[in-house]
C-alpha cells in the first residue's frame, strides 16, 4: 500500500492507541472482513491486491495495545507525510480529506480557546 494513503494514515500507530483512532481505524478495516471470510462469502479471491494491502496496514490492530496515556494535551509531531496528505490533490477526495482531518485533528487544541489550550505545552510539536 502507498505509505501516503488515508488508510495508512488513520492505522497509524499514534491513532489505534487513542480511543478515537483505534475506533476509526477498525471502521476503516472492517471493509476488508471479507479478506478472511468462510468460503461462499471470501473475497480474497476476487480481490487478491486490495485484501494483501488492507490487511497488511490493518494487523496493526493486534500488534499496537490501546494507550491510555495519549490524551487530548498531549500533541505529536507531525507525520513526515503531512504534505502529501492534506495536499490540494488528497484534499479533492473523501478519504484524503478525512486522513488529513484525522492528522491535524490532533493538534486541535492548540487552537482551542483559553483553558482548553495546549500551544504552551506543545510548542516543539
Amino acid at each position: 500500500m502507498d505509505m501516503d494513503s488515508p488508510l495508512e494514515a488513520t492505522c497509524s500507530e499514534y491513532n489505534v492507541r487513542t480511543v478515537s483512532g483505534r475506533a476509526a481505524c477498525e471502521e476503516e478495516c472492517k471493509h476488508a472482513v471479507c479478506c478472511d471470510a468462510p468460503a461462499g462469502f471470501n473475497c480474497w479471491a476476487d480481490n487478491h491486491f486490495w485484501c494483501a494491502e488492507v490487511t497488511a496496514v490493518c494487523e496493526i490492530l493486534d500488534s499496537v495495545p490501546l494507550d491510555d496515556s495519549v490524551h487530548a494535551g498531549s500533541v505529536p509531531f507531525a507525520p513526515s507525510n503531512l504534505s502529501t496528505l492534506c495536499s490540494t490533490e488528497s484534499l479533492a477526495t473523501v478519504d484524503g480529506t478525512e486522513a488529513c482531518e484525522n492528522v491535524c485533528s490532533r493538534g486541535a487544541c492548540c487552537l482551542a480557546k483559553e483553558d482548553e489550550n495546549c500551544s504552551s505545552k506543545n510548542e516543539n510539536a
